[in-house]
């Protein structure tokens, strides 16, 4: 894109790296060297953000219909007049704070994480600063987006919004009881077991809400991508074994305290399977439906929480038959 730019850092002075053995990392504050050497190594080149920014600038100043305005700072964002979309942005002046406006079709926030145009986006008014965080908002929640002012909405309005993803969930949700029917006799044999599948299924709905809005927000914001499914995937695992083995001490004294040792070691081995098991599903199927062109938002956690519920029934009933012998 820039032929000719490595060669300008290199005589600016920007450091290079040539060789692997130059190289050193400290992951975890542990401090580590590169040692041998490729056949043809590349050339690593660390120029500073504004040597960087100076270079690019210099070459973008040269091509024609370009003008760079400098000494100058986005103040905010123009609207369309029917506040369908982004007209432009507000600069002021640093010498003398005169405000002028510049339209445009396209406006690009290159700030990085200093970026203040999400609450630009926000000080707008109309269906472009509402949209996107609507929809997704009301989606996790397990509802279908809609526009308008929430108080100016009917109570059946409302209700209709919502009925559709309740009437699915509640669908999904008689694989609960179909689970249950299949293991009554093994409930029949050890009753007590009935006692914690409320905790259990709850435990593992939540670690599995949690696992997907993480997974959802870091999709959001460009943290992971569809590629990195195998790596999100055995995070979240590890991350809920670990909740999963603090809970199941909890979980092992109060059964314990109330049933005996056999159901509470079973209640224990179920909490550490159940939430690893949940932080999986949950983390792997906003990816899944990125994947698949699915908004991930549409993935909420209230889907996940049923699939976990069922599911999580049946490592529990697997597991009392396992450690009870029934």
């Amino acid at each position: 894109m820039f032929p000719g730019l490595l060669e300008e850092f290199e005589a600016g002075g920007v450091p290079v790296v040539r060789e692997p053995t130059e190289m050193y990392f400290a992951p975890g504050g542990h401090l580590l060297c590169q040692e041998g050497r490729y056949a043809d190594p590349t050339p690593i080149y660390q120029p500073t953000r504004s040597q960087l920014e100076g270079q690019i600038r210099a070459r973008v100043r040269e091509l024609p219909g370009v003008e760079i305005i400098d000494r100058c700072e986005a103040a905010g964002l123009l609207g369309a007049s029917d506040g369908s979309r982004v007209a432009g942005v507000r600069v002021v002046e640093c010498e003398g704070g005169a405000e002028r406006e510049l339209t445009a079709d396209l406006v690009v926030d290159a700030t990085g994480r200093g970026g203040r145009a999400t609450r630009w986006l926000a000080d707008l008014s109309g269906p472009v600063a509402q949209l996107s965080d609507t929809e997704d908002v009301v989606l996790q929640s397990g509802a279908a987006p809609w526009m308008g002012h929430y108080m100016a909405a009917s109570v059946w309005q409302l209700a209709r919004y919502r009925v559709v993803w309740l009437l699915l969930l509640l669908l999904a949700a008689t694989l609960t009881v179909t689970v249950t029917e299949a293991f009554e006799s093994t409930l029949e044999k050890a009753t007590q077991l009935a006692m914690f599948i409320p905790l259990l299924i709850g435990t593992g709905g939540n670690a599995g809400a949690q696992a997907a809005t993480a997974a959802i927000r870091a999709l959001a914001v460009g943290e992971v991508r569809v590629s990195d499914l195998p790596a999100v995937i055995w995070r979240e695992c590890r991350v809920d074994v670990v909740l999963g083995t603090m809970l199941a001490t909890l979980g092992m004294v109060l059964g314990t305290l109330f049933v005996g040792a056999q159901i509470a070691v079973v209640v224990g081995i179920t909490l550490v399977i159940i939430c690893g098991w949940a932080a999986t599903v949950g983390g792997a199927m906003p990816l899944l439906a990125k994947r698949l062109h699915i908004d991930p938002a549409v993935v909420s956690a209230p889907m996940v929480t049923t699939l976990v519920d069922a599911t999580g029934l049946v490592i529990y009933f697997l597991t009392a038959r396992t450690v009870l012998g029934i």
